[in-house]
């Protein structure tokens, strides 16, 4: 496929809305521009279409797959097993002392 500039696009925006006319020869030498415009970019009527269409989200599969090399890569497992070393269980009170362990080094929480 070749690329398209935008002043070829434009062009051939032109061109297209020219198929619409009411004399048979305006049409067809509208058609046969439209053609060569596309073959000297290098593309073709399909390429044109694919620029209109959405991209294609991707398959729920490879999303999954690329949220595990993530979470492989960011070492989740060793986050969670430091945290839960770190503190003991928190209870639902914010001002408890077990939160209370937990946040007295951490900034975010000395104002809470």
């Amino acid at each position: 496929m070749g690329e398209l500039a935008p002043d070829t696009l434009e062009r051939l925006v032109k061109l297209l809305g020219m198929l619409g006319s009411a004399h048979d020869g305006e049409r067809a030498a509208a058609g046969l521009k439209a053609h060569e415009l596309l073959k000297c970019s290098g593309s073709q009527g399909s390429d044109v279409i694919a620029l209109a269409l959405p991209a294609a989200e991707p398959h729920w599969r490879t999303m999954a797959k690329a949220c595990c090399r993530l979470l492989d890569s960011l070492n989740v497992r060793a986050f969670v097993q430091s945290m839960a070393a770190r503190a003991a269980p928190l209870s639902n009170s914010l001002g408890s002392p077990a939160s209370t362990r937990v946040c007295r080094d951490d900034a975010r929480c000395r104002d809470h």
